[in-house]
């Protein structure tokens, strides 16, 4: 159980990733709200606000259609079982 939990922890966080290079990408602008997301090293702390696109329609739109972000905003893509996504 502890190793698919891991696992599930290691694919949110390259999803969040992929999620928060794409949105820079496009510079688009944050809906209000979003989850706090803390992502901590052995020598750093990130405190970042992500909105959760978690369902197909949801992650179908992502970030388009908007034209600022917010620094340290972002879109993490859960998909809701651990596989390649392009």
């Amino acid at each position: 159980m502890q190793k698919n939990a891991l696992h599930r922890t290691v694919n949110v966080m390259r999803l969040f990733i992929v999620g928060l290079i794409l949105s820079l990408t496009v510079l688009s602008p944050a809906r209000a709200g979003g989850e706090r997301l803390v992502l901590e090293t052995s020598d750093q702390s990130l405190d970042l606000t992500v909105e959760i696109a978690d369902t197909s329609e949801a992650r179908s739109k992502g970030l388009m259609m908007r034209e600022t972000l917010a620094p340290l905003h972002g879109m993490l893509f859960d998909f809701e079982r651990s596989t390649v996504v392009a």
